[in-house]
């Protein structure tokens, strides 16, 4: 974020249009988006909460974050690694046709 300090870079006393304004501005934006990266999501609708106030503006957005945060809450839960080989091997075998599930079966016993 500008400090100060570095309000004094955007006074301009030359003559004519000032042609580095956007440079400085694009910089300003980039350390904006960086700053607001590194937060988390649920830091993010605090903040927005903060700002405008409770579920008040930026609908889109606070939409946006509550998506992010359901998936990786659901992320955590399926974590697992036990129980999402589970469902990996459940989803396959209800995609299989019978005759191939037939040959499956067959290929078990036989190894068994």
């Amino acid at each position: 974020m500008a400090t100060k300090r570095q309000n004094n870079i955007r006074r301009y006393t030359g003559p004519g249009p000032r042609s580095d304004l956007s440079e400085i501005r694009k910089k300003e934006a980039i350390e904006r988006k960086v700053a607001w990266d590194t937060l988390t999501v649920e830091l993010k609708l605090q903040l927005l909460d903060q700002r405008l106030g409770k579920d008040v503006g930026a609908v889109k957005q606070r939409a946006k974050l509550e998506m992010q945060l359901s998936f990786e809450l659901e992320k955590k839960k399926a974590s697992n690694p036990k129980k999402l080989i589970e469902q990996v091997i459940d989803n396959k075998q209800q995609k299989l046709k019978a005759k191939d599930r037939r040959v499956a079966e067959q290929k078990n016993t036989r190894d068994k």
